[in-house]
């Protein structure tokens, strides 16, 4: 595209490596996004809700792991109108049971468990399920 060769800039990330999860990594990922209720914006394959968010099943083609990382941390640090609520506020993590309330382990495992769900298909658009 005109942009990609512009910003010298790969439009998709190649993310097709394996995720590779530490031990009780994975666990955690779930637990956050559940606490997080990261369903109830980004509904598509999780429920049949609008979505008021983009479809996590896409971030692994279409962002970069240390882009995400940067957003988790401070989305409106990106975008200072975004919905998306700031888990970690001055850095502190609201689950300190979760991976120690360490808040890099933690946004490490939600973001890979937002690219591992890119390895899924695709969402229908009826919003159900892979």
């Amino acid at each position: 595209s005109g942009l990609e060769a512009k910003a010298n800039q790969k439009t998709f990330e190649n993310n097709q490596k394996k995720v590779v999860w530490e031990k009780g990594e994975k666990k955690a990922a779930k637990e956050l996004f559940k606490s997080y209720a990261c369903a109830s914006c980004h509904t598509q394959g999780f429920n049949k809700d609008e979505a008021q968010a983009p479809n996590l099943y896409h971030a692994k083609r279409r962002l970069r792991v240390s882009w995400i990382k940067k957003w988790l941390k401070n989305p409106t640090g990106i975008l200072p109108y975004t919905n998306m609520p700031n888990f970690w506020e001055d850095g502190e993590a609201q689950e300190e049971k979760i991976l120690g309330g360490n808040v890099d382990k933690q946004v490490s495992a939600l973001t890979k468990y937002i690219i591992e769900l890119g390895k899924e298909k695709f969402p229908s658009a009826n919003g159900r399920g892979k």
